[in-house]
């Protein structure tokens, strides 16, 4: 057993400090191991598992208090399981928009007593899929890339990554703002999902559907975001395993003005928040536009109108409800359309299991970007509406973290 080899180890060294051996035979080293995804595929969900079973190896943490730093540009979930007698990592990804390879996805902290070595870590891909939802198949490589500890010992390898730039082409009629919308409230939340209404604004945001030019500064969340052309209305959702804390800045977005637009121009709407415990927030959030930027001119705010949605079986009496005691799920005598569709709570895909390619639909479907998610499979949080808090919570779930997955009242 793994543990029963550690213990075997610390009592060597106990024999060594009785017998007045050098103690830096047994000191531990501090290194780094980095995995790569290693072929020239677009993965939209990615999981894989990584074990290691050296019994003077460990990688530093554990559970979900793992030391693993994110390098990919996707959501980054991680696990380390020491229960067995083998270690295990647990990696999923979700980028609904997808991330090429070759590239560097993560790079992990361990500790050994001895020379490390690439071959100590076995990947396993369980699943990885395509900006459709299609399986990859063959399965994508992930390997163990370079590992480095400093110098101390010379078993190392180098990668490489290159970065390529975006040119925006901006029409000389147009005043180019920017717009900063932020969380004004002193809540923490794992999840939140907002509207912005520029029905009334003189312009248009930059881009269009996935590639509106909107810029993440949550740092520790995967954000996800549309533009509605048609509705003149950006979709935004962010989904955070660790959490973020308001107030603070949550996007800047691009925006091509006739003249300079005001506060008044952008209605906000928070669709959806929760916490990181997977707990519904309420009364919503308030988002504010905190600033419109634009060249030659500066205007700041420090709020404006932020609604929410009446969502029917929250527990709280929304616009226009009579009646809402939490467990109504908002449908007809309790009986659901889709009564004759048999699926697992969570499996947004459909094909019997619960994984990472669910987190990543889920999301997809919360702003509008796929089509019907049946309530019995893609409603875990039972209001009777399909959000980013589930899919935060089937990621949860994906990962082998604590989760409940019911999609029934």
């Amino acid at each position: 057993m793994k543990t029963a080899r550690r213990k075997l180890i610390r009592s060597f060294a106990a024999v060594a400090t009785l017998l007045l051996l050098p103690t830096d035979l047994f000191a531990q080293t501090a290194c780094t191991v980095t995995f790569r995804l290693q072929d020239a595929v677009t993965a939209a969900s990615l999981q894989f598992d990584v074990a290691y079973d050296r019994a003077d190896l460990e990688i530093t943490g554990t559970s979900d208090a793992v030391s693993c730093v994110n390098v990919a540009p996707a959501l980054g979930t991680f696990t380390d399981d020491d229960s067995g007698p083998t270690g295990v990592l647990n990696v999923a990804y979700i980028a609904p928009s997808g991330f090429a390879g070759p590239r560097d996805l993560l790079i992990c902290d361990f500790t050994t007593d001895n020379e490390p070595f690439l071959t100590d870590f076995i990947v396993t891909v369980v699943d990885a899929t395509d900006t459709s939802y299609a399986t990859l198949d063959p399965l994508p490589s992930v390997v163990p890339s370079h590992v480095d500890c400093g110098g101390v010992f010379n078993t190392t390898t180098t990668t490489t990554t290159s970065t390529s730039t975006t040119t925006i082409t901006v029409p000389e009629s147009s005043t180019e703002c920017t717009l900063e919308f932020s969380l004004a409230d002193p809540v923490t939340l794992g999840s939140l999902q907002w509207e912005i209404d520029y029905a009334a604004a003189p312009g248009e945001f930059l881009g269009s559907g996935e590639a509106v030019q909107c810029t993440n500064k949550v740092m520790t969340a995967f954000g996800m975001k549309q533009d509605k052309d048609a509705e003149r209305k950006v979709v935004t959702a962010l989904i955070s395993l660790s959490g973020f804390a308001g107030p603070r800045a949550l996007s800047e977005c691009q925006f091509l003005a006739d003249v300079v637009p005001e506060v008044d121009d952008f209605v906000i709407t928070v669709i959806d928040a929760a916490s990181p415990e997977l707990q519904p927030v309420n009364p919503p959030p308030n988002i504010v536009l905190s600033s419109v930027t634009c060249v030659g001119d500066t205007t700041t705010t420090t709020s404006t109108t932020t609604t929410t949605l009446p969502t029917c079986g929250n527990g709280f009496l929304d616009v226009d409800e009579e009646c809402d005691d939490g467990p109504n799920n908002g449908l007809s005598g309790g009986c659901r359309f889709d009564c004759q569709i048999d699926r697992l709570c969570g499996d947004g895909d459909g094909n019997g299991i619960v994984n990472v390619t669910d987190a990543q639909w889920l999301l997809k479907h919360s702003i509008g970007l796929v089509g019907p998610c049946p309530l019995l499979a893609c409603d875990p949080t039972v209001d009777a509406v399909v959000s980013v808090s589930d899919s935060q919570r089937v990621l949860f779930r994906s990962v082998g973290l604590l989760a409940q997955l019911v999609c029934e009242p």
